[in-house]
């Protein structure tokens, strides 16, 4: 039975050796057989050149374990070199393929690469105190998170397309030798069939999601990075306390570096932050404004203008650092208005016309002119030309007494009336007898 060796009790990477640390790296880290590693868009480390993997089919391994039936023993010794760790571990025990594909380290800057080591490295530290070091197929759910940390910020993994048999070609005779090529032919039908497929799939999901509601997590997945940012930003708002109280500066220096891993390390998460805590971190000197400590703020109202005919109040707030000013608008108080019930009934065409013909039919609309025939005629005369001959004639006439009060109390008739001419004098008077009579 062979005996395979894993060295542990590292704690930090100034106790491993490279060949050591690309070991733990391939323990953790998904095969790369089969992938395209493309350079990352949010790359620290600029443009990466980029790489494929032979391989007939992109591999599903997610990480190093050993043969089934050998042995593995816990050592302190380390390993030599990269030979020694590909005569050891020549093969992964799931997928057969080379230990250096698992991850592809030596494809990432050293920068990366002893990042990815000590993530590695700390992975092992949390299972030898579960007593779990040597068991390759444990699970751990408190790990996952971290366990993403192993992926390399230089690359991203692609599927390449898949592989059909080579065909041989030969180049033109007008080269120098003539020489065979292998041409690698893609099966355009089945990644067209794969991506119809997909497409259904996911069709079909957004379906069932909008049937059926979004569907609410019962745990809140990656914990640690969260309780990462909370620390980080809760650390750098206790320091820029303390230096602010104490008049030394220089206790809040990391906190420029401190923000700037704290929205790195949200944007690498997808993590999205809370308004308030970008709010309260200034984006050009990177310090926490805390009210009357290190910012000053002050409202601020703006008169009406002619587009806008509401007053708008803005929250100004100063940096003290580097006298930053930033206004953020008040939002107004939204107006609460209780709609009538009628308005948000569905009315049929049928009953708006119904409603229509009613109040068409039911509504008395008051004349806004005025109704001469329910004024006396006296009143009729006040205030125009025909005033002062009319009182002339009624002084004339003292005898016809009955006639002028039946004159004065007659209301639109026309069965008594006096004409009068252009020229303000007093016509012909209709006998009353006469009219009467006749």
């Amino acid at each position: 039975m062979p005996v395979f060796e894993y060295t542990g009790g590292i704690q930090s990477l100034d106790q491993c050796n490279e060949a050591t640390g690309l070991l733990k790296v391939a323990r953790h880290a998904p095969c790369c057989h089969g992938w395209q590693l493309l350079s990352s868009s949010d790359s620290p480390y600029g443009h990466m050149p980029q790489v494929t993997v032979p391989g007939e089919a992109p591999c599903q391994c997610t990480g190093l374990v050993p043969p089934r039936n050998a042995q593995v023993v816990v050592t302190a010794n380390e390993i030599g070199s990269l030979q020694q760790l590909s005569d050891t571990w020549a093969r992964c025990g799931r997928c057969s393929h080379p230990v250096l594909e698992h991850g592809e380290c030596l494809l990432d800057p050293q920068q990366e690469r002893s990042r990815r080591m000590k993530v590695a490295i700390r992975l092992d530290e949390l299972l030898q105190d579960e007593e779990k070091l040597l068991d390759f197929h444990y699970q751990d759910p408190d790990l996952v998170s971290l366990k993403k940390q192993i992926h390399s910020l230089a690359y991203q993994r692609k599927k390449a397309q898949f592989l059909q048999p080579t065909q041989t070609m030969e180049h033109s005779p007008s080269t120098s030798k003539h020489k065979t090529a292998s041409i690698a032919i893609s099966t355009v039908n089945d990644c067209t069939d794969s991506q119809q497929n997909t497409s259904k799939k996911t069709r079909k999901r957004s379906q069932d999601s909008q049937s059926t509601g979004p569907v609410l997590p019962r745990s809140i997945l990656n914990v640690d990075v969260f309780q990462t940012l909370s620390y980080i930003y809760q650390r750098a708002y206790h320091l820029e306390a303390c230096a602010a109280l104490s008049g030394d500066t220089s206790l809040a220096r990391w906190n420029l570096a401190s923000m700037r891993q704290l929205f790195s390390l949200a944007k690498r998460a997808v993590i999205r932050l809370s308004p308030e805590i970008k709010r309260s971190i200034c984006k050009k000197c990177m310090h926490i404004r805390i009210e009357g400590l290190t910012c000053h703020t002050s409202i601020r109202g703006t008169l009406p203008s002619n587009t806008e005919t509401k007053r708008n109040q803005f929250v100004m707030s100063k940096c003290t650092y580097c006298h930053h000013v930033r206004a953020r608008m008040i939002p107004l108080a939204p107006e609460i208005k209780v709609p009538s019930p009628s308005t948000h009934r569905n009315l049929s065409q049928r009953q708006r016309r119904r409603r229509y013909m009613w109040r068409k039919h039911h509504t008395t609309v008051p004349d806004s002119s005025p109704n001469f025939a329910t004024i006396p005629f006296g009143d009729r005369l006040k205030g125009t030309s025909w005033e002062s001959p009319y009182k002339r004639y009624v002084e004339a006439r003292k005898g016809d007494m009955d006639f002028l009060d039946k004159a004065l109390e007659t209301r639109g008739g026309h069965v008594i009336t006096a004409g009068i001419t252009r020229k303000g004098q007093v016509g012909q008077v209709l006998d009353v007898s006469s009219h009467d009579h006749a």
